[in-house]
């Protein structure tokens, strides 16, 4: 009997059609556990099958194998000196055993070729045949079309202990249920030996939609993922939203994991062309709106090194806001360690704004000179205060641009230290901490008043000197009078620095390409 592709539909729905039971397990004369699908005949291979092409004989077992509630994979095949397949076997998906990583173990070898039967029941009278499936497993370097083989037991080789692999659950249970296609001269291809039965159950009716076979990503998938994506939407909220979408999980069509990986796949495909599409994207507003501006830089090798950018909206607010500036380069933000340093300030409303951003290869003082300039070129005017964190590359590039800016420290920045300076001991006496706190924190005290708060806090800090003497050096040298003091009293407000901190480390992803930053901010 001939069979083509278009003799039996393949379609998932009469797949979900069909009716098992998939609890009904037997026991061979051996005391083996077995089972034996139970679909519609249509479905079923026989023992002398032919079929047009290899092809149409493997697609035929995969539409019996998702009507029966099982997962199949391609195995070994052996080729004629011509190229052509003369053998070709398909397997269980939960054929053979997970490889364990055990020091000072040998993988016993693998029997995806032989025993075929279970406890031996299975007998074949031609030995030719028999022989010719024992000579495919010879043929291992042919199994190009495995997509498990890292999956399975090597022969004679110890694993390595010392190599990290990832630690996942194996549902393999040594399954032996097979087709065997051979090549049958012009007729096309045979099934010369088809074992049916199972040594496990098959899935359950309302698991079917999760098998691999019947997840697929299609067009309309991507497009949400894409769109989820662009909107800062992970993809596990991407998953449930989809869910609430279209009315539960078993009608989304695709796990989360399959979410995953078209996420990561997508990122993937555009490494190494980000970068390009970050500076057109660049170009682009610039085209928009003149007033946007923009730098960047490469280096030797024509690789992206360097980026500013303001929009019209944050260089108005720096014309109206721009005395005091925060500038913090601590977030690393994407796969290439690049340094995202945003310049930010408060309005009126005691609200954090930003004012410009930049990207960094290198915190030398090269860059930051580049950055400070591209930012006075773009603001007009430098600031009256900048605010950083302890970088010696900031000191020195500071005042090569800002020639009359005054820079201070982030107060903040510095106290999130304290515990790791002045140690364990001393960072849990709450009297040193409330008295330091005190001091650091009030930008009321009179000079007698801090002089002395400051030496009973020395008393209580000896361990912690070399801190307290840098925030006694920044107390003493703030000069507040040489700026708005309420702006600069806001910026060094510990609440107003956590949320600007907060607001860049929620928004950013250290998986980011450099493509997700512009598309965010």
């Amino acid at each position: 009997m001939e069979f083509s592709s278009n003799d039996v539909p393949f379609s998932a729905s009469a797949a979900v059609s069909q009716s098992f039971d998939v609890n009904t397990m037997q026991v061979s004369p051996g005391s083996t556990m077995y089972c034996t699908p139970d679909c519609d005949p249509a479905f079923k291979p026989r023992v002398g099958m032919l079929f047009n092409t290899l092809r149409d004989g493997m697609r035929f077992y995969e539409q019996y194998a998702k009507v029966c509630g099982f997962e199949s994979r391609k195995s070994s095949q052996k080729r004629a000196r011509d190229g052509v397949i003369v053998w070709k076997h398909m397997v269980c998906n939960r054929q053979g055993f997970k490889n364990v990583s055990t020091s000072k173990t040998v993988a016993p070898k693998s029997d995806s070729c032989k025993n075929v039967d279970l406890d031996n029941e299975f007998s074949v009278e031609n030995e030719e045949f028999m022989t010719d499936i024992e000579s495919c497993e010879s043929d291992g370097s042919e199994n190009e079309e495995e997509p498990h083989v890292e999956d399975l037991p090597t022969p004679g080789v110890c694993v390595d202990d010392d190599k990290k692999t990832r630690r996942t659950v194996s549902n393999r249970c040594d399954c032996k249920a097979r087709p065997v296609f051979r090549l049958a001269g012009m007729d096309g291809y045979q099934i010369k030996l088809f074992e049916e039965r199972h040594n496990h159950s098959m899935s359950s009716p309302s698991s079917l939609p999760f098998l691999k076979v019947n997840r697929k990503l299609d067009i309309g998938h991507q497009k949400f993922v894409l769109n989820c994506v662009k909107a800062n939407i992970g993809t596990m909220k991407c998953y449930r939203l989809y869910k609430e979408t279209v009315g539960g999980y078993a009608n989304i069509g695709a796990t989360s994991v399959d979410f995953k990986n078209f996420k990561r796949d997508l990122k993937a495909y555009l490494v190494g062309v980000d970068a390009q599409m970050l500076i057109d994207k660049l170009f682009r507003k610039k085209e928009i709106c003149s007033a946007f501006s923009f730098d960047y830089d490469v280096d030797e090798s024509d690789q992206l090194t360097r980026v500013f950018w303001a929009d019209p909206v944050s260089i108005k607010n720096y014309a109206l806001f721009g005395d005091v500036v925060s500038f913090d380069a601590t977030y690393e933000t994407n796969r290439y360690d690049m340094v995202f340093a945003p310049f930010t300030g408060v309005d009126n409303h005691k609200k954090c704004i930003t004012f410009a951003v930049g990207l960094l290869s290198k915190e030398d003082v090269e860059s930051y000179v580049w950055l400070f300039r591209c930012f006075l070129n773009a603001m007009g005017r430098e600031p009256k205060c900048i605010i950083t964190d302890q970088d010696p590359s900031m000191k020195i590039a500071i005042p090569q641009v800002f020639t009359n800016t005054c820079h201070r420290f982030c107060m903040w920045h510095i106290m999130e230290k304290v515990s790791k300076k002045v140690g364990p001991v001393l960072s849990k006496n709450s009297d040193f901490m409330t008295e330091l706190n005190s001091i650091v924190w009030s930008h009321y005290l009179q000079p007698t008043e801090f002089e002395l708060r400051w030496t009973i806090c020395l008393r209580l800090g000896i361990c912690g000197f070399l801190l307290i003497l840098v925030i006694y050096l920044w107390r003493a040298c703030s000069g507040l009078h040489h700026v708005r003091r309420v702006k600069i009293i806001f910026l060094m407000n510990s609440q107003i620095l956590i949320s600007v901190w907060w607001s860049f480390i929620c928004s950013l992803r250290v998986q980011w390409i450099l493509k997700d930053i512009i598309v965010h901010n």
